[in-house]
């Protein structure tokens, strides 16, 4: 029985992907199933993690973070949050500590 997976990925890393598989001869599809299918085979990620690869995955996280950061300022500036004070007081109700 097959079924679907939902996953998150910057629009231009599919893009580029799927341009990439498509020369190939596969879909995005394809390929993750070959993944996921060599990972069970393998027990392992079948390609090594390395410095650079550890660089780059740090780059792309301190992006996300930057990115967080400025949506929770732009959610403060928009009045979608709750000092601390208040959110403790409404806990301590919630929960009747």
């Amino acid at each position: 029985m097959k079924t679907s997976v939902n996953i998150k990925m910057e629009e231009n890393v599919r893009d580029e992907a799927r341009e990439l598989l498509k020369k190939m001869g596969l879909d995005l599809t394809t390929a993750i199933n070959m993944f996921l299918l060599t990972v069970i085979r393998e027990q392992a990620i079948p390609f090594p993690i390395t410095a650079q690869n550890y660089n780059f995955l740090k780059e792309n996280f301190q992006k996300e973070m930057w990115k967080a950061i400025d949506k929770s300022e732009e959610d403060i500036l928009n009045g979608k949050t709750k000092d601390i004070n208040t959110a403790y007081q409404e806990l301590k109700v919630k929960y009747g500590l």
